[in-house]
């Protein structure tokens, strides 16, 4: 499978990724713009065919990958049709794993980021995040920008990163405005 993530990436050709066997309408779409032994980065791109941040994904996680069907050119026939500005690569630090070099950007730039846990059930997790010898503490942001607490999620169960995602700016901006109070924006 590597090997295949590594030609594609090489091709510069939007792929879909299927990551759960009971569902197979749900799927990532878009550039492999990196992976190692366990991680594949996907530059990720909407239904609609534009930019959408980036998603580590393990590569484990994968049930099948698709390319060059009709999905795919449609996709990227849309993302040139739209402008859409290219994935910026992310630069690899030799010696260290594509995760921790996702972290380390995404605690370096203060990045919105969020956490797929896959157990039972997946469990997602937003806010900015720091990382200290395998565990990952994140500074939780709610759905309308504002802090709300804290939460741990060990290395060994994280299942994908997400960050610079289209939902992810939205929430920047509002962090940015300000926060919530009796339903009206109060600037900082």
């Amino acid at each position: 499978m590597r090997q295949l993530l590594t030609d594609w990436k090489n091709k510069h050709t939007i792929v879909s990724l299927f990551c759960d066997e009971n569902d197979q309408d749900t799927f990532l779409s878009g550039y492999i713009m990196d992976c190692d032994e366990d991680w594949v980065l996907i530059g990720h791109i909407t239904p609609r065919g534009e930019y959408d941040g980036y998603i580590l994904k393990a590569i484990d996680d994968i049930i099948h990958i698709e390319s060059q069907g009709k999905y795919e050119a449609k996709m990227e026939l849309l993302y040139s049709l739209k402008n859409q500005k290219p994935h910026p690569a992310i630069d690899r630090t030799k010696d260290i794993t594509l995760f921790h070099e996702i972290i380390n950007k995404c605690e370096k730039e203060k990045c919105l980021t969020t956490i797929e846990i896959m157990q039972d059930d997946a469990c997602t997790l937003t806010g900015r995040i720091q990382y200290r010898d395998g565990m990952i503490v994140i500074k939780k942001i709610d759905e309308y920008g504002e802090p709300d607490g804290m939460a741990y999620a060990e290395e060994k169960d994280v299942s994908a990163i997400a960050f610079d995602n289209a939902d992810l700016q939205d929430l920047q901006l509002l962090c940015e405005a300000g926060s919530m109070v009796n339903g009206r924006i109060q600037r900082i």
